[in-house]
């Protein structure tokens, strides 16, 4: 077993509790952060900050100024968008390793989505009033955040494409693929329970759970309580019409196809 594993544990154990140093080492692991040069992680460990959120506590909601960048460390944030009616729809569940916040605060706009916690989380933030000078003394800086908001965005189409794929096993199979994806490296379960994914599929809970039934019984995930574990993502995606699947790269982070 080696140190991160051993450390991820105890976090688990004590709420998500890690030290900025431990928290920093584990979104170096995976996503966004992974795949920057040590020159761009250097100059924002600098600048970092780690806070601690408790299950249901609000990180910013739609409207409000810009404060920063965000990294999730552990647990899950929920990410809502206001329907026309002026009501929230979630419509992502963010895994560790998702960062977010990039788009208002480089625009200097106000903020688009409302994120919550889902449960006991920690994020990494990036605070605007030292993420902005530092930027505009490191333009290199600049395509990196440029490369953020560009992930942020093919993400948001593949939700779109989702809600439009017709029949609710396929619409679940490819939702779970999303969220296995964005999975933290060495993490296996999709830890949601069936009314929270029925919301992001936008099926009735009773649909959800007739494919997710049917999903498990023909072998291609595993269910427990409030998870789910992928176990053929290749015939999962053969069920979504996906003509290349996901594959986990070499350097163990995980992307997914650009689409069918």
């Amino acid at each position: 077993m080696t140190r991160k594993t051993i450390r991820d544990r105890r976090a688990r154990a004590t709420g998500g509790a890690y030290t900025l140093a431990a928290g920093w080492q584990r979104l170096e692991g995976s996503g966004w952060l992974s795949r920057r040069s040590a020159v761009t992680r250097k100059h924002l460990r600098g600048i970092a900050r780690i806070r601690t959120m408790d299950a249901g506590q609000t990180l910013y909601r739609v409207g409000d100024a810009p404060d920063g960048v965000y990294g999730l460390v552990s647990g899950a944030l929920e990410v809502s968008i206001p329907r026309i009616d002026g009501q929230e729809v979630i419509v992502h569940r963010a895994e560790p390793g998702f960062w977010i916040g990039d788009l208002a605060l480089f625009a200097g706009q106000s903020r688009l989505i409302t994120l919550r916690a889902t449960n006991g989380c920690q994020v990494v933030q990036l605070p605007q009033e030292r993420l902005k000078p530092l930027v505009e003394a490191n333009a290199e800086l600049m395509r990196d955040f440029y490369e953020l908001s560009h992930e942020n965005m093919a993400m948001t189409l593949r939700l779109l494409g989702n809600l439009a794929v017709t029949g609710a096993d396929n619409r679940v199979a490819l939702r779970l693929m999303v969220q296995n994806a964005s999975l933290p490296t060495g993490e296996q379960w999709i830890r949601m329970s069936q009314d929270a994914l029925a919301e992001l599929v936008a099926l009735s809970t009773q649909s959800v759970r007739r494919s997710i039934r049917r999903l498990e019984e023909s072998g291609l995930i595993e269910t427990g309580y409030g998870r789910v574990r992928v176990i053929d993502p290749v015939a999962l995606g053969r069920l979504c019409y996906y003509a290349e699947l996901p594959r986990a790269p070499a350097d163990g982070s995980r992307r997914l196809p650009a689409g069918p």
